[in-house]
């Protein structure tokens, strides 16, 4: 069952407090509106109701997340500001190549990077981990691309999915199931290690 993202953003916060103190305290507090409303004007569409949630909670994690990475297997939350700083350096990059995906329903496969990707995380590498804003039944969900292969496929139904399935790793030590479009999936744990926070 899919928790409230306010539910499972306070089981994770709880739980980074009491076990990983320097991911707690480099969380941002919640995006100002000015903030959200720039995202929204930028992508050109309303944003999720489970994102707004979870903006209203917090703007990520400013800078170099020296603790390990908040999200499997290898994702940092971005600000508001590095969500606009990517989608616009991902716009530039893939302007000159066909978007031939941009009206197929969210959630289906796409090549290259579109305008209606919205970027979520950071991994420091060419893949990124995106909220689909295309129309559809899945309009919301969370799917990765990688810059050689294309998305993958919706990773995570929506936002709170993604929330319930990390608390449900930290606190009853449940696996968060990463899920592929082809319909296989991959199990990943939390591992702290030396006061780093990593996903095996």
């Amino acid at each position: 069952m899919t928790r409230s993202v306010e539910e499972s953003w306070g089981l994770i916060t709880s739980w980074l407090e009491q076990n990983l103190p320097a991911a707690h305290q480099a969380l941002e507090p919640p995006a100002s509106p000015a903030a959200i409303d720039a995202i929204s004007k930028e992508v050109g569409r309303p944003l999720p109701a489970d994102l707004l949630a979870w903006l209203d909670l917090t703007n990520g994690i400013r800078g170099p997340a020296t603790f390990g990475n908040l999200l499997p297997p290898f994702y940092t939350p971005l600000i508001c500001e590095g969500m606009l700083t990517r989608h616009r350096m991902m716009h530039s990059v893939y302007a000159d190549l066909p978007h031939e995906d941009a009206d197929s329903p969210a959630g289906s496969y796409s090549f290259v990077w579109l305008d209606t990707f919205l970027p979520l995380a950071a991994s420091g590498t060419d893949v990124d981990l995106f909220v689909d804003l295309r129309d559809g039944e899945l309009h919301g969900c969370v799917d990765e691309l990688d810059a050689t292969e294309g998305s993958t496929g919706p990773v995570w139904p929506s936002t709170a999915a993604m929330l319930s399935q990390v608390a449900d790793a930290f606190v009853l030590g449940q696996p968060v199931q990463w899920a592929y479009g082809s319909g296989d999936s991959t199990e990943y744990r939390p591992q702290l290690e030396d006061g780093r926070l990593s996903w095996d």
